[in-house]
This record gives C-alpha cells, sequence and structure tokens, in this order.
C-alpha cells in the first residue's frame, strides 16, 4: 500500500503539490522505518531482508522511489516546504540499497545521477541536512565497485571535495562526505590518484589539523556542562534545545513525521563524538589512497600527514587509534604504532 501511495504521487507533479509531497514523504518514512534495525529486542534484525523484499521484484521500491525523487527536485531555490519529504525520500532509498544489484538497477534508471545532482545543487542552496542525507545515500550506492567508476567519471570527486569545504563546520555532514569519499577511493587506486588531483591531499590534511580545535572545543564544552549541574544546568539544556528546535522548525528541516532524524545542525552540539567520526572518517580516506596508490605517499607526507596522523591517534585514541595507525602503515611508515 504504501508504494501504492508512492506511484499514485506522480507523474502528477508532487512539486507543485505540498500536501502530495508531505503524504510522499511520509510513505517514505515509513518504508525507511521497515528496513531499518533499530529493535534490540530479537536476536537478528529482519531489517535487510526487509530492504531485500522492497527493492526487489515484484516490489522495485526504488524504482517507485526515483520518480518521486526527481519530481521533488524540481523545486525552486527557496522553496523550503518539500525539504522534509525529499530528506525522507532520499533516506528510504539509501536504507533500501541493500545489494549491488539493487543499486545497478537503480543507477541504470537514472538514480545515482539524481543523487550526485541533488548533492551538487543542495552544496549550493542547502539546506545541509539534504547534503547529509544526498552523501550518505551515494555512500551506500558507492560499495559497488562499477558504481564508484560511474560517480568519479560524473564529476562527483569535485562536487563531494566542493561540499566538504562548504560545509566545513558542519561536523555531522562532514562525517557523511568524508564517509563518501572513503567508499570512492577504496580497492581503486585510479580514483584515489583522480581524488588528489581533485585536491584531496589538501582537504584532508586541512580536517585532520584541525582535531586539536576539535578536542578542546568538545573539552571546553564538557567541562561548561559539568560546571553548572544541578537545575541551573538542566534549564539551560532545555532552554538551548527548545531555541535549536525553534530554528529547526523556522528553517524548514525535516521533522520526525517523515521517519528522519535530527537535524545536521542540532546533531553539531554532540561534540566529541561528532569531532572523533569526522577524523576517523579522514584517517580512513588517507588509507584508501595511498594503499593501492604508492606513488600518492610522498605528496600525503609533504602535507605533514605523519605528525597531523600521529596527533589524531593521542587526541581520539578510541575513535581513531586503529586507522590512524593504519594509514600511517600504508604510508610507509615503519613506526606506525607508535
Amino acid at each position: 500500500h504504501l508504494l501504492q501511495l508512492l506511484a499514485a504521487g506522480t507523474p502528477s507533479g508532487l512539486n507543485t503539490a505540498p500536501q502530495a509531497a508531505a503524504a510522499a514523504g511520509a510513505a517514505a518514512g515509513a518504508l525507511r522505518a521497515f528496513t531499518t534495525a533499530d529493535d534490540d529486542r530479537p536476536a537478528a534484525s529482519k531489517a535487510f531482508i526487509h530492504a531485500r523484499l522492497l527493492a526487489g521484484r515484484p516490489h522495485n521500491a526504488l524504482q517507485v522511489l526515483l520518480p518521486v525523487l526527481q519530481q521533488l527536485q524540481q523545486q525552486g531555490p527557496g522553496e523550503q516546504r518539500l525539504v522534509g519529504p525529499l530528506v525522507a525520500v532520499v533516506a528510504a532509498i539509501r536504507q533500501l540499497a541493500a545489494n549491488d544489484e539493487i543499486c545497478k538497477a537503480f543507477s541504470e534508471s537514472g538514480g545515482v545521477q539524481s543523487l550526485l545532482q541533488l548533492l551538487a545543487d543542495a552544496t549550493v542552496d542547502g539546506p545541509p541536512e539534504l547534503v547529509r542525507g544526498a552523501a550518505a545515500a551515494l555512500r551506500q550506492m558507492a560499495n559497488s565497485d562499477p558504481i564508484k567508476q560511474q560517480l568519479a567519471n560524473a564529476g562527483a570527486l569535485e562536487t563531494l571535495l566542493r561540499a566538504v569545504r562548504v560545509y566545513s563546520a558542519d561536523l555531522v555532514v562532514q562525517e557523511q562526505l568524508l564517509g563518501l569519499l572513503v567508499a570512492l577511493v577504496l580497492r581503486m587506486a585510479d580514483i584515489a590518484a583522480a581524488a588528489a588531483e581533485a585536491g584531496a591531499v589538501e582537504v584532508l590534511t586541512e580536517i585532520l589539523a584541525t582535531a586539536p580545535a576539535m578536542a578542546a572545543q568538545a573539552k571546553a564544552v564538557a567541562a561548561a556542562g559539568n560546571a553548572k549541574g544541578g537545575s541551573s544546568g538542566n534549564t539551560a539544556h532545555a532552554s538551548s534545545v527548545a531555541a535549536a528546535n525553534e530554528d529547526s522548525m523556522q528553517e524548514g528541516t525535516a521533522s520526525q513525521v517523515f521517519g528522519v532524524g535530527v537535524t545536521a545542525k542540532s546533531s553539531n552540539t554532540t561534540g566529541s563524538a561528532a569531532a572523533a567520526a569526522v577524523q576517523r572518517q579522514a584517517c580512513m580516506a588517507v588509507r584508501n589512497m595511498v594503499v593501492r596508490n604508492p606513488a600518492l605517499r610522498p605528496g600525503f607526507l609533504a602535507a605533514n600527514a605523519e605528525q597531523l596522523l600521529r596527533s589524531v591517534k593521542g587526541l581520539f585514541p578510541a575513535s581513531c587509534k586503529d586507522v590512524a595507525s593504519a594509514a600511517l602503515r600504508d604510508l610507509g611508515l615503519d613506526n606506525y604504532n607508535a
């Protein structure tokens, strides 16, 4: 019934019918919920089974979602009323991309190109949660090696590196963008070389260089929260949450009714965890770029990657020690565990 509801919304023009767009967003949110492992009670989740069932024949959920995505993309700049449904559809696509066969079929129908265009447009027009959603969906698709190559040929490297710079202050968005880069260069020496030519060495070392500031800021925020304590601290926290929620509503961000989580802006307050996630992805990107392309090692080393990676290991040991050590090892350094 959910897929029938989504199919019924096209080709009537979701971009000009806010109520129909909202219904499509809610249906997409429900599909996402069915394919998300969010219940710890069963011994094994059936989320993956549900995703394969819905995305495979005869249901073809991604083929149903694609025209919905494409219609919602046709909204003009500033039409914030459709952001929530669009984010919900992208999130559902990510969850339903369960295996290589499903991703291949979606790509052959033009879906991957539509997601890449969405990422490019959202980088310029926003909002950040749309950038995050598009990057996350492409990151899932990029588990397929043929799709990695398709994305690289279509300019994905330049698009995502541009987005990394634009959203340098939003850690939640950064983590998904860097995760996309990690996926694209994994096992692909030619794409790693193309990424280096597009400026990935500079971008990654710049991010690694922010680790001390990230760690200091997270520590300061934690200390301030502990110092307040008691009821005054709780009151201040409640006020900040209320203010964040109000900002989220005013900016037309996706709400829980569409089945998506908190916004990138409000998630930015997660402090140390968000910073550690960004640094972990940066370390993994360095490692994946050089492990099968030793020619890239001198460029990273000249950009002070060794010192930066060792710093990240010390600042975020729980999250980054393993991946930073792996990056140092694949940069050709003998004392990578030091």
